[in-house]
C-alpha cells in the first residue's frame, strides 16, 4: 500500500496500518523525514507509542519511506 504524505496526521496512520498488518510504502518530499522514518525515528511527539511502533513495522519490513513513487 503506498501512503502520500508522512506528516503528523499521516505518518501515525501509516504505522497503525502496518501495525494491522500491511505493507506500506511512505512518500514525502521532506528528505530528512524519510531518513528518519527509514531508521524507525520520528520528529513527531505527540502520539503516545508512535516511534517504538514505527520502529518495529521498519525491523519487521512492513514500513518503508521514499521521496519517489518509483521507489516504492
Amino acid at each position: 500500500m503506498r501512503w502520500g504524505s508522512l506528516a503528523s496526521s499521516g505518518l501515525p496512520l501509516a504505522v497503525r496500518l502496518a501495525e494491522r498488518g500491511f505493507v506500506v510504502a511512505g512518500i514525502d518530499i521532506n528528505a530528512e523525514t524519510v531518513a528518519l522514518a527509514n531508521r524507525g525515528k520520528t520528529v513527531f511527539t505527540d502520539e503516545a507509542g508512535l516511534e517504538q511502533a514505527l520502529a518495529t513495522a521498519v525491523r519487521a519490513k512492513r514500513f518503508s519511506a521514499a521521496t519517489d513513487y518509483g521507489a516504492v
